[in-house]
């Protein structure tokens, strides 16, 4: 192959390698939650890891750089290394947008993710010696071995675990931001396994790195995306669905149809931030959006961060005696109480709560949030009345 294809091929990595530095530095903390970028930022830093370790080694097979026999073996070790590391960050990284909190053991998650890969670099360490994965011969040329054929059907393990997450965040989730999220990773996650098995068959064609970035770059276009309806911290969604969602909610209420809409505060939130700092404030505020998240999938509910420490949910009840304003609140705040002792926390977390029901289509949502403000007011000055101690909501 001549000289020019060799540097438009280096230019191809370069833009990807370029691209990816920049994705980094735009992934700012607007963009998803803490442990979401985190995941993310580990996905491409092993991307961009495997197109420096995957150059080198198109560049070696095809005798175009001759490195000494050593290092020989470490690009074609690493070479197949990180194509199996990138499979685990994809997978870690869907797990930690669409997953959390996980409805089994962590202890399930780390087998899953830790025995394929465990096997498969035991494997290749093996065959340093023995050629079962991979060998070189006297041109220090990669000769695959007879281990080599079941490589891709372990890195594929981790994209079955991949879809199976993302079909589960499917049928579980009621957002259609969500799921059309979820239809267009899993999209990507399959585009990625067609780009191993053609890998696999043939050796010559090298179709994964643009298929990685390509699932990348969809990843991050679906975090952005999401910045415009959900709150980066906790995940729920923000003061700008909440008015889209509600408004559309409200002009469908009436005598026979109607709802409830409550406005919540953190009691003492301040001092929580003031004593504890405020990375201690963002973990309760993660609790408590958890918290209000589970309470509200007991009705055909909706949940918001409004702002700073307040939140803003709407519950449909099913049947007014049986289902009173006041349960949807008992249930939050026996449910912080539980959450705060099973994190062990050093404080306790409570919320004023106030309601107004909703029953009027010819009123706006702003009309209806300003009436239950008022009774939120009550709510927290007989909560500092009372010396601190949990009241009811009104």
């Amino acid at each position: 192959m001549n000289v020019e294809f060799w540097n438009l091929l280096v230019v191809y990595y370069a833009v990807f390698f370029i691209t990816s530095v920049y994705i980094l530095y735009k992934l700012t903390p607007d963009i998803a939650t803490k442990s979401e970028r985190t995941a993310f930022r580990i996905l491409v830093v092993m991307f961009m890891v495997y197109l420096i370790v995957n150059l080198a080694c198109t560049l070696q097979v095809n005798g175009v750089i001759f490195p000494p026999r050593s290092v020989c073996y470490i690009i074609g070790f690493f070479s197949l290394l990180t194509v199996l590391l990138n499979g685990v960050a994809l997978y870690h990284f869907i797990v930690t947008r669409f997953l959390m909190p996980l409805p089994f053991k962590r202890k399930y998650y780390l087998l899953f993710s830790a025995i394929p890969l465990a096997v498969m670099v035991f494997c290749m360490i093996v065959s340093l010696f023995n050629g079962m994965v991979f060998s070189l011969d006297e041109n220090n040329f990669v000769i695959y071995g007879s281990v080599y054929p079941i490589f891709p059907y372990i890195i594929i393990i981790y994209y079955v675990g991949i879809i199976a997450v993302l079909i589960y965040k499917f049928i579980k989730s009621s957002s259609y931001v969500c799921r059309q999220q979820v239809i267009t990773s899993l999209g990507a996650v399959c585009f990625l396994i067609v780009s191993i098995i053609v890998n696999s068959l043939f050796y010559a064609v090298t179709t994964l790195p643009p298929a990685v970035f390509v699932s990348i770059l969809v990843l991050y276009m679906n975090m952005q995306e999401a910045t415009v309806y959900t709150d980066a911290l906790t995940g729920m969604n923000n003061r700008r669905k909440a008015n889209e969602f509600l408004s559309g909610l409200i002009n469908g209420v009436s005598s026979e149809k109607n709802m409830y809409l409550y406005m919540c505060d953190v009691n003492d939130f301040k001092k929580i931030n003031d004593y504890y700092g405020h990375d201690e404030g963002d973990k309760a505020l993660i609790m408590i959006s958890n918290v209000l998240k589970e309470a509200i999938g007991s009705c055909d509910g909706f949940a918001a961060r409004f702002g700073g420490d307040e939140f803003i949910l709407s519950c449909i009840p099913r049947d007014s005696e049986s289902d009173p304003p006041t349960k949807l609140i008992d249930t939050i705040n026996n449910s912080l109480a539980s959450a705060c002792k099973r994190n062990k926390m050093p404080y306790s977390v409570t919320l004023s709560i106030g309601y107004t029901l909703c029953e009027d289509s010819s009123k706006s949502l702003q009309d209806y949030i300003r009436e239950a403000d008022e009774k939120l007011y009550i709510c927290k000055r007989n909560y500092h009345e009372q010396g601190g101690a949990e009241v009811s909501g009104y």
